[in-house]
This record gives C-alpha cells, sequence and structure tokens, in this order.
C-alpha cells in the first residue's frame, strides 16, 4: 500500500467509517462464513471502521484485525473493545492460524506487482481447511484516484489470482456497491479454500470437497429434514447404514458388488457430515485428537503386525 494511500485514510478517516460502518456486507459475510466452523478464528484484514469484525463477533466468531492507518486503527480499536494492529499488507505476519481471513475491500489497495505474495503469505496464516474472502472493484486497470491507488480487477483476473496461489475457488460473484448513491459502481468478490494438494488415498481418490459438503447440507436445508436430525437420531442412522453397508459382506469377504459399497459407504458418510453440522464438530480437529490418543494406545514398538487391544499389549 502506497504511502500517499495510507495518508488519504488517516487524514479522511472520519468520514470514510462515516461513509461505510453501516454499509450491509451481511449477503458476502454470510457467503464465506459458510466455510468457517462454528466459533473459529477470523482476521479482519483492513479491517476499516471495524463493521465486520463487530458482526463477525456477533456471531460468535473470535476475531484480530489491522489496517495500515493509524487513525483508523485508533477508532476502530475504540469501536471494537480491542487494539487494531497498525500494518500494511505488505508487512503483515502473523502465527495465528486462522479459519478465516476477510479481506473486505483492502486487496484493492496493494500494488499488482506485490499482490500474488500477499496472497502467498496470506495464505501460509490460514488452517489447512480455512477460507479467503477478497473484493475488488470491478475493471482492469492500476489507477490512482484522490491519491489512492486502485488494483481494479475483472472476474477472471480475481480468480486466476487465487487459482495460481494456492487456493480452490468457492464462490466468484459480482454485485453492485452497498453504499446509498453508489449502486452502479461494481465489485467483483470472491472466496477461495487452500487448495489440497495431497492426495494419500488408495485408488487416487481426492479429500472431500467443500461443495460436496455444503451439497449434502443443502440437501436436508431444502426439505426442512433439521427437525429430525437430533445427535441421537444421526447416530441411529449411521449405525443402521453402517449394517446395511455389512450387509453386501453378508455371504463372502470377497464376493459383493461394489455399486452397492459404494451407496451405503456414502450413506454412512453423509449422516457422518450431518452429524459434524449438528454438533458443530470439526472432522480434522477430532480425528486428529483421536488419532493422539490411538497412537498413545497403540505404541508401533509393542502393536506392529499384533491384533490385540491395546490392554493386552
Amino acid at each position: 500500500m502506497t504511502n500517499d494511500t495510507i495518508a488519504y485514510y488517516d487524514q479522511n478517516a472520519a468520514a470514510f467509517i462515516e461513509g461505510t460502518a453501516n454499509a450491509d456486507m451481511s449477503y458476502s459475510r454470510n457467503l464465506f462464513l459458510q466455510y468457517i466452523r462454528p466459533g473459529g478464528r477470523i482476521l479482519d484484514a483492513g479491517c476499516g471502521s471495524g463493521r465486520d469484525s463487530l458482526a463477525f463477533m456477533e456471531a460468535g466468531y473470535q476475531v484480530d484485525a489491522f489496517d495500515a492507518s493509524e487513525e483508523i486503527c485508533r477508532i476502530a480499536s475504540e469501536r471494537l473493545g480491542f487494539p487494531v494492529a497498525c500494518k500494511r499488507f505488505e508487512d503483515f505476519e502473523g502465527e495465528t492460524e486462522y479459519d478465516g481471513i476477510w479481506c473486505c475491500a483492502s486487496l484493492l489497495h496493494v500494488k499488482a506487482v506485490d499482490l500474488p505474495d500477499v496472497i502467498r503469505r496470506l495464505k501460509k496464516m490460514l488452517r489447512p481447511d480455512g477460507a479467503l474472502y477478497v473484493s475488488f472493484k470491478k475493471g482492469s486497470t492500476e489507477r490512482v484516484k484522490e491519491g489512492r491507488y486502485f488494483n481494479d480487477m475483472t472476474s477472471t483476473s480475481c480468480e486466476d489470482l487465487l487459482l495460481e496461489n494456492g487456493f480452490e475457488v468457492m464462490e466468484l460473484f459480482e454485485s453492485g456497491d452497498v453504499r446509498e448513491g453508489r449502486e452502479d459502481e461494481k465489485w467483483v468478490n470472491a472466496v477461495g479454500k487452500v487448495a489440497n494438494t495431497e492426495n494419500n488415498y488408495r485408488g487416487g481418490m481426492s479429500t472431500m470437497k467443500a461443495e460436496t459438503v455444503k451439497r449434502i447440507l443443502r440437501f436436508t436445508e431444502d426439505r426442512d429434514w433439521d427437525q429430525f436430525h437430533s445427535p441421537a437420531n444421526l447416530a441411529k442412522s449411521i449405525a443402521i447404514e453402517a449394517g446395511e453397508l455389512l450387509e453386501c459382506f453378508q455371504w463372502s469377504d470377497t464376493d459383493y458388488k461394489l455399486d452397492d459399497v459404494r451407496d451405503e459407504l456414502a450413506d454412512v458418510m453423509v449422516y457422518c457430515i450431518d452429524m459434524l453440522d449438528k454438533l458443530g464438530l470439526d472432522a480434522d480437529e477430532i480425528i486428529n485428537a483421536k488419532m493422539d490418543k490411538n497412537e498413545a494406545k497403540y505404541p508401533v514398538d509393542k502393536a506392529k503386525g499384533s491384533a490385540k487391544k491395546y490392554t493386552d499389549l
């Protein structure tokens, strides 16, 4: 971010905050939050008035924030009740693993030549399943307006920016400006998830994609079935579907129909996703926690090649 851009916001902080504090960004926030675990940690990067930080906190999320303008940081800190760090994107680094990073109308002030490096450094601050929201004014030029530098983006260039720097693009859309009287101004918005480049399953399978999880949850929501999905009912359903999976092998360990196995295994996994959602659990978190226990119970030097229970090792 250029010194002139920072100086503009220092000099016009009060007016800028007055004009943006009540802008309704709920549509974009809700899309972003679909990819964030309940109660997760979010970095509001280039927070401005702190409008979105406040909304995230009210929704039960943990929030950190930074901005490049000292005066905006001062005002935002008062509004949020915690210190807002005064940093530029080009200089900001942190060790916290965030579930999401929210860059609303902020990366547009980073010079085009610096933007890929900034995106890669933000990615390093995200959890393996973390999400990034970005928005840019629609266009294809670098320009200076009233002393502020802008790097405009098209949908294609925004998508390429994320894809080329380690993200899978989950949402890509254009919107009108939500500030009164500026509805004709267009914005490009995107939500990216950290791309999973590893493939460690036999058979060449990949991990479940976020859009698959969304499809499962939408299936339940569209049919108003959540009312039936108590934890107990979901646990019963998992057990029932696991029984149907076992039925595929009832008369033979080797002579089975793979298509039937696929269907029943999918049913088990769908109900597992429903139960994770119902209980607000993170699959990676609970599996890794359980694996820690398993590795302690079954040390390699004692358990390797043995079918004994850990109490008998």
